[in-house]
Formats: structure tokens, C-alpha cells, sequence
């Protein structure tokens, strides 16, 4: 049938529809059941990441607020609420204002203009909690919106622990160059009271503290300022110390001297009694007080008491570098204490040193000290070498043989081993003057020992002159001896040459004495062989000398201006020179007594006229005394001529010989 195959083709297409129908149906209805359930799955994950968000926002660290566009706030988390004081109730609906810091308030605006201009903004800023306390805040904010208006979102953090340790930071690493400054200071500085003063400027200067001060034990229990930087002084007395019921010191400068610890104030008006005091006396601008110790050998000896405006401004670790400021200057003052006794005993030891520089350089002996090992004066006084005639410069080249005149080498080898054996010596010897002279000197030597080396430290003294007048006494009690002693006058004169050669160098001895009778002048002594009948020209260098009033030194230049004026008229000139002395008896020319000499006149020449015009004295004594003598033996063998003629006895006393006689009648 032609219709069967249509329909059955149609009823395969329907059933093919049917199928295919069934197939979208059911493919519909799992991609909508799949579509829902992806749906669900979204809100699912959404409000768990509404709810995450939500904890986030809740429970973060930093506050979180949205402002409306009117600045004012309509979101904030619990860390808001906690950071601002507030209740959540009573933080929505405060202003941006209302949560900033008055100074933090005039630049809002300009913030805000900012953070639009710029889509967000990152700035330090101040906040006000709800008791009014400021705290420093870091905002992160930017322009946010939802659902078609805008916002302001701004996380909010509190940096006060970050400021807090940045401050302490700072301070810590002021102190830290403080105390660098202070250990310049210490090295740099000598003088004690500058040094402290240096300390207290640096302490406020680099330190940053308000006032630093030294101070010092008084006598009645009180504190004496030392060294103060920052205020006047006057001005710190009230907040320095008070006095308690008991009369004790009061305060934290008194506790550190009293106690040997130190005392901190972390915040002096946190203190009643303090507060008062400090709002009295007008210091209530003090907070923070550090009071330290100084030590001085063990002891305490001051303070240095620090203050700050700022209250908990020392902590642990600005307590520690202070203290390590304190021990700096305490270990600094030790120093200079031990500096100002060592200069005390330098100065004294100068003082000393220049005293016995004086005494040695100005001592009129003669102090050397001699180097056994090489036979020279390694240190001597001016008196040492001008005495011998040298300058400092020669004196120093020669040794101890260049000056001795008594011993060789040999036996000077010899001394100076028995003077370090013995240890020390006194003698006499000679030295030798540049001039060629001989000085009598006598040594005091004392073996000693110099930086481990074996020396001898002499002293001598020039007795020259003392044995000269040793010499001259003698000599002079020889002739009044001889004056009593001799027989006759050529014996008389004779002692007398000899007392004086012991102390005056001559050739000859000449006594010319004028006779009685005649008063002319003739050589008595020594006796010439054929003298003249008529005597010595009155003319003649002898009669000039009678004639003189003193002693005279006669050199050829004087002789020959004697012979020019015709004070003389004698042939030829002395050999050198002669000394002369007239010989008196009251105003009475006795003669004269000349001494001649072939060499020069020395040094001593003076010396010598004066010891000839006394012994001249005593000769003259001597020959009246013979002459009277010898008168008187004339008269007594006249009148023992004429007793024996008369028979008379007679009786005689000799009272130099303590001798009595008497004649046989």
C-alpha cells in the first residue's frame, strides 16, 4: 500500500522526535539541575567568604572604618572600637573629625583632596581616643564604591609601640653618642671641673635630656653643685632635694649619694608628694630623673642627676648607658685625681730638684761625680771647674789625672779602689789650676751607686788660702818666738828667714839696719864680707824702703819709675821683683828688710807684702829688744866694774831664762 511506507517513515520521524525530545528534556533538566546546584555552590562559597571577610574585617589587627562622602563613619571593626574607646554603637556616626587629634584636624581636608586626586594615600597621622588621649596612627585609605556611591576606606594602625621603640631607639642612640662624646671628652680634657662641665653639655646636647648636673658632697649633709648644663642652677635646688620629718635628705640625687645606687624617676608626676613640690617651686615641666653615682677609688664622691621632660624617658637599657656614662666619668676622675697628685709630687719634686739644682750649681765647694770605668767627671758644679781656672766645656774633658797634682795614675788607681772599697774617704791633696798653680784641697768621697752603675761622689774644698793663713800664723808665731828665743840679732834674723820660707817663695833674705850713732844704713844680715865704711847711699833701694811708709812690691816698671823721678839712684834692675818693709821702732827708722825673688809676681803677691810688713814688725821688735839687750849688758859690766871697784854687791834677775844671781859681796 502506497500509504504505509509514509507513515511509517512519519512514524519514524515521531518516534525519532519523541527520542530526541526525551533526550533534550532529560538533558535540560540535568544541565538546569547542574546549573542550580553550581548556583548553590557560588552562594555557598560567597557567604563563606562573606563570612570570612566579615571575621577578617572583625578580628584584624588594624582598625578598619568606611566613611560615607560625608566623612562620616558607617563601618567600623571591633579593633576600632578598641583602639578609640568607643562602643561599636557609639563609634557609627562619628566624623573623621571627630576621631582625629586637634592638631591632626586642619589637614583633613587637604588629606582627603589627596587620597582622591591620587586613588589612595599612606600617611602618619595623629588620632584622639575617646578619653582624650592622643595616639599616633599610620593610614592606609582609599576611595571605594559600593553600590553606586562613594566611600572612604581606610585601614587605620596603631604605631604607638613603633613610635615608642623608634623614640627609645633615638635616645638610645643619643646616649650612645654621648657617651662616645664624653669618652672624647675624657681624653681630650685634663682639667677636672672643665671635664665635667663637658659632660653636663653633652649630656643635654647630644644626649637630649632636659638638665644634667655634678655634684658633690657638702659639709652639712647637702649636695655642692659641681658643674651644671641646661638651667640655671638656682633653678634646680627645690627639685634636687627636700627633707624629710627625720631630717634626712630627701630625693633621688640624696638617695644615689647616700645609698652608692642609682635612683630613676620614671614619672615624677605620677608621684603625690613629688608632683606638689615640683608644681610649687614651677618645675612641673620634670617627668623623668635619673640620679647616679660617682666613685672615686671605691667610694662614693658625687652624683650626676639627669633630668627629662618626657615621663618613662629611662628605661632599662638608657639607665644602663648612663650608668656606663657614670662609670666613665667616674673611672676618668680617678685618672685626673691620680694626674693632679702625680703633678703635686712632679712640682714638689721639681721644687725640690730645682732647690738642690741651686744648692748644687751655687755651692762653693766643689761637687762632682766621677765614673770609675772612665776616669772622668760625668756631672760637676760651676765650683768645680772655675775654681780650677777651666770653663764647663774643658773641665768635662779632662779626668781626675788632668787635675791631680800630687799622685800619677798608678797611685790615683789606687785611691779611688780603696775609696770604693772602704765606701768613703776624707783627705787632703793637691790640685792643679789651669795657671799652672797648686791648690791644697780637701776630699769627701762617698762610693754610691746610679742606675746599677758603681760612681763616687766627691766634694772638695779649696783650703789653699786656709793653710796659707795656717801658714802665715805660724810663721808669724815663729818670729815672735825668735824675737825671745835668739841670742843675737844675726841668730834672731836667721830664725825669722826660716819661718818665712815656709809660707813666701824667695831667693834671698836681706835685713839692712841703721847704726845707732850714725843712722847711716848697712846690710846686717846675711853679713857681707867687706860692707862700706860709709854705708848704703841714702840714694839706694834699701834707704827707699826704710823711708816708706808700708811694705812696698817693687817690679822693674817700678823700679825704673823710681830711677826716673830719682827716688833712687842705683845701678841695675832686679832680677823680677822685691818686696820690701820698712823696719821702725815708734817713729824711728830702724832699716829695712827686703826679699828678693827671681820669678814673677804672683797671685799671691799681695798676701806676701802683708805678711812681710808683720813680720817686718816683729823683726823691728826684735832688734830694739837685741839692741836694748845689748845696752843693758853694757851697762852691766860698767856697773860691775864699778861695784868691784866700790865692793858693792849686786844681785841679777834674768827674766827670760827665770834665772836670779848675785855677786859674791
Amino acid at each position: 500500500m502506497a500509504g504505509e511506507p509514509v507513515f511509517a517513515f512519519l512514524a519514524v520521524v515521531a518516534a525519532a522526535f519523541a527520542f530526541a525530545g526525551a533526550v533534550a528534556v532529560r538533558a535540560w533538566r540535568r544541565s538546569r539541575s547542574e546549573r542550580l546546584e553550581r548556583e548553590r555552590e557560588a552562594e555557598r562559597a560567597r557567604r563563606e567568604v562573606a563570612q570570612r571577610l566579615a571575621l577578617f574585617l572583625r578580628y584584624a589587627n588594624d582598625a578598619i572604618l568606611l566613611f560615607d562622602d560625608g566623612l562620616r563613619l558607617v563601618e567600623a571593626n571591633d579593633r576600632a572600637a578598641a583602639l578609640y574607646g568607643y562602643t561599636p554603637a557609639e563609634l557609627l556616626g562619628l566624623t573623621l573629625s571627630d576621631l582625629s587629634a586637634a592638631e591632626a584636624r586642619k589637614s583633613i581636608s587637604a588629606d582627603t583632596a589627596s587620597i582622591q586626586l591620587a586613588g589612595g594615600a599612606v600617611y602618619g597621622t595623629t588620632h584622639r581616643r575617646k578619653d582624650g588621649r592622643t595616639v599616633p596612627v599610620e593610614v592606609s585609605s582609599r576611595p571605594v564604591e559600593i553600590g553606586g556611591r562613594a566611600y572612604l576606606y581606610s585601614i587605620v594602625r596603631d604605631v604607638s609601640e613603633r613610635k615608642a621603640y623608634e623614640r627609645q631607639l633615638e635616645r638610645l642612640n643619643r646616649i650612645y653618642l654621648a657617651l662616645s662624646r664624653v669618652s672624647e671628652a675624657i681624653v681630650r680634657t685634663s682639667d677636672r671641673q672643665e671635664l665635667l662641665r663637658q659632660v653636663c653639655r653633652i649630656l643635654v646636647e647630644d644626649g637630649e635630656v632636659r638638665v644634667a648636673w655634678v655634684g658633690r658632697p657638702g659639709p652639712n649633709r647637702d649636695v655642692l653643685p659641681e658643674a651644671v648644663w641646661g638651667e640655671p642652677l638656682e633653678v634646680l635646688r627645690p627639685i634636687s632635694a627636700g627633707v624629710s620629718e627625720g631630717g634626712e635628705r630627701e630625693g633621688p640625687t640624696f638617695t644615689a649619694l647616700r645609698e652608692g645606687r642609682t635612683c630613676v624617676v620614671d614619672d615624677a608626676g605620677a608621684d603625690p608628694g613629688l608632683r606638689g613640690r615640683l608644681e610649687r617651686t614651677g618645675h612641673a615641666w620634670l617627668r623623668g630623673c635619673v640620679a647616679l653615682p660617682l666613685r672615686s677609688r671605691g667610694s662614693v664622691s658625687g652624683t650626676l642627676t639627669v633630668y627629662s621632660a618626657e615621663a618613662r624617658a629611662f628605661g632599662e637599657s638608657e639607665v644602663s648607658l648612663l650608668e656606663k656614662v657614670a662609670g666613665e666619668v667616674s673611672f676618668a676622675l680617678d685618672v685626673l685625681a691620680r694626674d693632679e697628685e702625680r703633678r703635686a709630687a712632679e712640682a714638689a719634686l721639681r721644687s725640690r730638684e730645682e732647690i738642690f739644682s741651686s744648692i748644687f750649681a751655687q755651692a762653693l765647694d766643689a761637687i762632682a761625680l766621677y765614673d770609675p770605668a772612665t776616669g772622668r767627671f760625668v756631672e760637676f758644679n760651676e765650683a768645680a771647674h772655675r775654681g780650677l781656672g777651666y770653663t764647663r766645656e774643658e773641665f768635662a774633658t779632662l779626668g781626675l789625672a788632668g787635675i791631680q797634682a800630687e799622685h800619677g795614675p798608678e797611685q790615683i788607681r789606687l785611691n779611688v779602689e780603696s775609696i770604693r772599697q772602704r765606701g768613703s774617704a776624707a783627705f787632703e791633696t793637691r790640685h792643679r789650676h789651669k795657671n799652672g798653680d797648686v791648690r791644697a784641697v780637701h776630699i769627701r768621697a762617698r762610693q754610691l751607686t746610679l742606675q746599677e752603675l758603681p760612681y763616687i761622689a766627691v766634694v772638695w774644698t779649696d783650703v789653699t788660702e786656709a793653710r796659707r793663713a795656717d801658714a802665715e800664723r805660724q810663721a808669724l808665731l815663729d818670729a815672735m818666738r825668735a824675737v825671745v828665743a835668739a841670742r843675737d840679732v844675726p841668730s834672731f834674723l836667721r830664725l825669722v828667714e826660716e819661718a818665712l820660707r815656709k809660707v813666701v817663695a824667695f831667693e834671698s833674705l836681706s835685713v839692712y839696719l841703721r847704726d845707732p850713732k850714725t843712722g847711716r844704713l848697712g846690710e846686717t844680715y846675711p853679713k857681707a864680707a867687706s860692707p862700706p865704711k860709709e854705708g848704703l847711699s841714702e840714694k839706694s833701694l834699701p834707704a827707699f824702703v826704710s823711708r816708706a811708709e808700708e811694705a812696698l812690691v817693687v817690679t822693674p816698671d817700678v823700679f825704673a819709675r823710681l830711677t826716673a823721678a830719682k827716688e833712687i839712684d842705683e845701678p841695675g834692675l832686679p832680677a823680677s821683683f822685691l818686696l820690701g818693709a820698712p823696719l821702725r821702732h815708734g817713729s824711728s827708722s830702724l832699716g829695712a828688710l827686703v826679699v828678693r825673688s827671681g820669678e814673677a809676681p804672683g797671685r799671691d803677691a799681695e798676701r806676701d807684702r802683708r805678711l812681710l810688713a808683720s813680720v817686718a814688725a816683729q823683726v823691728s821688735l826684735g832688734v830694739e829688744r837685741h839692741r836694748s839687750l845689748e845696752t843693758l849688758a853694757e851697762s852691766a859690766i860698767r856697773l860691775q866694774e864699778a861695784e868691784r871697784i866700790a865692793r858693792f854687791g849686786v844681785w841679777d834677775l834674768d827674766v827670760v831664762n827665770d834665772v836670779l844671781t848675785w855677786s859674791d859681796e
